[in-house]
C-alpha cells in the first residue's frame, strides 16, 4: 500500500466509496465542490491509497495540518472494500504520513459508537494522549481494547 495526493480525477472514486451501503453510516458523501475545496486547501491533504500497480483502494482526508497546536485531524478514511484485512495496514500508513510527512505532533480521529472500525479511533486517541507512533502502531496491530 502507498499514498498519493488525490486529483480531481479521483473524486468519482472517492464518492463511489462513500455511496457503498457498508459505508453509508460512517463516510460522508461530499459533492465535487467540497472535495475540490479540500483538494485546493493548503490546510488539508486529500490522499488516495493504492495497492499493487497503482490500483486505488481507498482515500483519506487530513485537515488542520497547519494548526498551531500541531494536532492534525484525520477527518475521513475509508477503503473501497471492507473485510480484506487491510484496515490495520491502512491506518499504520496514515499514521506514518500524519507524523512523518505532515509533521503532526498529534493525530485526531473521532469515530461514532456505531462504527465497527472504532478500534482505529481508540488507537488514534492513544496517539493523541501522547503515546509514540511505535506504541500506537503496536496497539493497532494487537487490536487493543483500551
Amino acid at each position: 500500500m502507498k499514498l498519493r495526493e488525490a486529483s480531481p480525477v479521483d473524486f468519482g472514486f472517492i464518492r463511489s466509496i462513500a455511496r457503498k451501503p457498508e459505508h453509508a453510516l460512517h463516510v460522508t458523501d461530499e459533492d465535487d465542490a467540497a472535495l475540490r475545496t479540500y483538494h485546493t486547501s493548503s490546510d488539508c491533504r486529500l490522499l488516495i491509497c493504492e495497492t499493487g500497480e497503482n490500483h486505488p483502494a481507498g482515500f483519506a482526508l487530513f485537515c488542520d495540518i497547519h494548526a498551531r497546536s500541531r494536532t492534525v485531524e484525520l477527518r475521513r478514511l475509508a477503503l473501497d472494500t471492507v473485510g480484506l484485512g487491510r484496515g490495520g495496514d491502512f491506518l499504520n500508513l496514515l499514521m506514518g504520513s500524519g507524523f512523518d510527512r505532515l509533521g503532526a505532533g498529534r493525530l485526531w480521529l473521532e469515530t461514532g459508537d456505531t462504527n465497527p472500525a472504532r478500534a482505529a479511533g481508540l488507537c488514534a486517541r492513544q496517539v493523541h494522549a501522547g503515546r509514540t507512533l511505535a506504541d500506537a502502531r503496536s496497539l493497532c496491530a494487537a487490536g487493543s481494547q483500551l
